[in-house]
């Protein structure tokens, strides 16, 4: 019997939309939804563009959870 075993994603977020937006979809394009679990976006006090993009894919996508730094943490603290 082969259990259903899910992977979390957490991507780290400083800016680059253009970057985020491609990482994002290349996610969702080559991963199978049932072995994808939560997919965590840290938003490291991004600017107000890429800060609406992360909210936005929140809201597309069932299993994503944005977490949004009240300051910039840099990349070790915000994993």
């Amino acid at each position: 019997m082969k259990k259903n075993i899910s992977c979390d994603v957490i991507i780290p977020v400083y800016n680059s939309i253009e970057w985020v937006k491609l990482c994002i979809y290349a996610l969702y394009q080559n991963t199978n939804t049932s072995d994808l679990g939560k997919v965590i976006l840290i938003n490291d006090k991004s600017n107000k563009e890429t800060t609406e993009y992360l909210r936005s894919i929140e809201q597309k996508y069932f299993n994503v959870i944005l977490v949004e730094n009240k300051k910039n943490l840099g990349f070790v603290k915000s994993m």
